[in-house]
């Protein structure tokens, strides 16, 4: 696209239109929006006049959000997320996906084992796009999902909090792995016990992340003593320290490559299959370079997260504010677009003036219903 869209330009031109205020958007969206306090607090008491409701309790200088102001922000952060994300959008309709960013939670081991064919494939297909991989653990991944920090993030997931939906994409089975040559790698997987494993020293991530605890977890559900000799971050540093003979472990075999010097020994009677999978916020707006890295790493993610996410949802929901008519068609010369994809522009003049001459050339503008 020869001029890129303005995000802030387009919500101070078109969001304070009589079909979507911009007060409708709280204060804590301040900076979102390159407004001034005054101006938003002028425009959330006309809200509250229209909707006959308090959305703020007001403190001296403190000001906190009702379950009414709670419940419309809900509904606002995806528009505005939508907004951020129009020029993108509209790229991808046209096959041009050639801007934007996307910034991914994992940890160590998705990192290196699940994601370099995704990250490659995509990086091929989007050469403009830019990927951040942040390497988090859990913990750290889900509060930079809550604060935005991240569009989602991969990895295994014991418990789901209520605010995220996770989405297994594969499953890996837990192995024993052991110097060569060590006795319990000549036990068939049928016969080793756990209690076989008890005696020798265990070399295992640190406590705080899960592998330990589904170790710990399983050991005590069979009655079964174990002990860790080794605390090491990182299946590769474990790995190597089993190839040196320093102890055993028990690893999910997404780091087993083949070309360890270890003996494996399947575990599938004793703990269950562990799943990795995607994480993302509930209400969460998908743009449109993370619906493409999506479909790269699990074909059909989308079909899955879209309701979940709330993507299908806003657009509806968006598409009810004009009463569900739809205000202006676009034709290109692959496709029509609907007005869905531009749920904030009011007028087909307002949608010419965000393109260059020789792209709205390429259109033909249709003024439907405005």
């Amino acid at each position: 696209m020869d001029r890129p869209l303005e995000s802030n330009h387009i919500r101070s031109r078109v969001i304070p239109s009589d079909v979507f205020p911009a007060w409708v958007f709280p204060p804590v969206l301040l900076d979102r929006f390159s407004s001034s306090q005054p101006a938003v607090s002028l425009q959330i008491q006309a809200l509250e006049r229209e909707l006959a409701c308090t959305l703020f309790e007001r403190r001296g200088p403190q000001i906190r959000l009702t379950q009414a102001g709670q419940a419309l922000l809900e509904i606002a952060l995806p528009l505005v997320d939508g907004i951020d994300s129009i020029g993108e959008d509209f790229a991808s309709e046209l096959g041009q996906l050639d801007s934007g960013e996307i910034n991914i939670a994992a940890g160590e081991s998705t990192i290196l084992y699940l994601l370099p064919e995704p990250v490659k494939a995509f990086a091929e297909a989007y050469p403009g796009i830019r990927i951040k991989l942040h390497n988090v653990t859990g913990q750290d991944g889900m509060a930079m999902l809550r604060a935005d920090n991240a569009d989602f993030a991969v990895g295994s997931m014991l418990e789901v909090p209520d605010d995220v939906v996770y989405h297994p994409i594969v499953n890996y089975k837990t192995m024993l792995i052991t110097p060569l040559g060590h006795l319990l790698a000549q036990k068939k997987p049928g016969r080793l016990r756990l209690k076989d494993i008890g005696p020798y020293g265990l070399i295992l991530p640190p406590r705080h992340l899960a592998t330990w605890r589904i170790v710990d977890t399983v050991f005590r559900q069979h009655n079964v003593n174990y002990s860790v000799t080794l605390e090491a971050g990182g299946w590769e540093v474990i790995k190597k320290y089993v190839e040196l003979g320093l102890g055993i472990s028990i690893v999910t075999d997404i780091c087993l490559t083949g070309s360890e010097d270890v003996s494996k020994v399947s575990l599938q009677r004793f703990f269950p299959d562990r799943s990795y999978g995607v994480v993302v916020r509930k209400k969460k707006y998908l743009s449109a370079a993370i619906r493409q890295f999506l479909e790269i790493l699990a074909p059909g993610i989308i079909d899955v997260f879209s309701p979940e996410t709330g993507h299908e949802q806003n657009r509806h929901h968006q598409i009810k504010l004009y009463n569900q008519t739809t205000l202006c068609t676009f034709q290109t010369p692959q496709r029509t677009l609907n007005m869905r994809w531009f749920p904030c522009f009011t007028s087909v003049t307002v949608v010419q003036e965000y393109f260059s001459a020789r792209q709205r050339q390429q259109f033909k503008f249709y003024r439907v219903a405005c």
